[in-house]
């Protein structure tokens, strides 16, 4: 590390500090709504995932200033897997519905509109048949407390990230552009899910859930990845990167042990996450927490959906994935993201040390 790199880090590393010493505002992002005066690209998102060797299941409901909203939902079941055809709705007219019933502790989400039977052709989501009604009634209630992103996580995998950027106006505008509070909960789902009149019902599946609101401009990302998956012994883990062009490739992640949130020291991935813009089917990770312990990852894509996101500004491919961590089987989140502009794919520096 170059002398003006570390010095760039240390004042990071110090700016971070003094501003988490105000500690996670719990409550209020918990009740969080969408301002009246939202700008266009202001998000407020909310995300729940559950899966089990049967079932896998994901909601996303994407709030936005402009008086829309992005709405995922998916259900694999089996060898059964359907989605939403329709992404983008007014806000008004959401099928997807999110009530917070307890702070830090339950959560409800509630679906009620069509889904496609869909398949994946190695490059785009293909729908089967018409579309079927669909209920789905789910109550999230948590295991663990709240994780936030900023409070809560790795200081140094983001001021390393920051100390190799050039400090120049762009990079604090680029700051502020993309402020976020974000953060996540493991827990359990349980409820019902009908599809042309077929139940499913769900009891005690492992679940994360994500909620995240500030800025959003999908076309100013370069990509990113998330990989988050539960096992039915209750742990689970969450591995991330993303890209801006203010700051290349920023890595977080933590593991669920034994009812403990254990920070990621760092990750290292040797294969291809690109794929030309597929994203890939297998990898193999490295993960170091932050006491010390080195545990392998191995995973592989299971099914997705392709989302088109902001005219076509971003693609983001939302797929299954099974994993194993140290010998135990976990199921969940396989996500890539990339821009449409291709030179911005490289603009990543692996900083991984391990």
């Amino acid at each position: 590390m170059g002398l003006k790199i570390g010095i760039k880090q240390k004042i990071m590393l110090r700016s971070m500090k003094k501003q988490k010493k105000a500690g996670f505002a719990t409550e209020e992002a918990e009740r969080f709504t969408l301002p009246v005066d939202a700008a266009d690209n202001f998000n407020n998102s909310y995300y729940l995932t559950a899966h089990d060797g049967e079932t896998s299941l994901y909601l996303r409901l994407g709030e936005r200033g402009d008086g829309t909203c992005e709405v995922w939902s998916s259900v694999k079941h089996k060898k059964e897997h359907f989605a939403n055809k329709r992404n983008l709705y007014l806000s008004c007219e959401s099928p997807l519905k999110v009530e917070c019933k307890e702070t830090e502790k339950e959560w409800l989400h509630i679906y009620q509109g069509e889904l496609f039977e869909v398949s994946y052709n190695g490059k785009e989501t293909v729908t089967c048949g018409d579309g079927k009604s669909a209920v789905i009634n789910l109550t999230f209630n948590a295991t663990a407390p709240i994780y936030d992103f900023f409070t809560h996580g790795n200081d140094k995998l983001v001021a390393r990230t920051y100390a190799r950027q050039k400090w120049n106006k762009d990079f604090f505008e680029g700051l502020k552009k993309n402020k976020q509070t974000h953060y996540e909960q493991y827990g359990t789902v349980s409820g019902t899910v009908s599809i042309d009149g077929n139940e499913i019902k769900l009891n005690n599946l492992p679940a994360v859930r994500d909620h995240s609101y500030g800025m959003r401009d999908w076309g100013y990302m370069n990509r990113h990845f998330w990989l988050a998956g539960v096992s039915e012994s209750g742990r689970a883990f969450n591995v991330s990167m993303v890209s801006y062009p203010n700051a290349a490739g920023i890595h977080a992640g933590n593991v669920f042990v034994d009812g403990k949130i254990i920070n990621l020291e760092d990750f290292s991935i040797k294969d291809d996450t690109v794929c030309d813009g597929l994203g890939p089917d297998e990898l193999t990770a490295t993960l170091k927490t932050v006491d010390g312990n080195k545990l392998s990852l191995k995973g592989k894509r299971i099914c997705e959906t392709v989302y088109n996101l902001q005219n076509g500004a971003y693609t983001l491919r939302e797929g299954y994935g099974e994993f194993v961590l140290d010998g135990e089987t976990f199921r969940g989140v396989w996500e890539f993201g990339y821009n449409a502009d291709i030179k911005k794919w490289s603009c990543y520096e692996d900083l991984s040390v391990i």
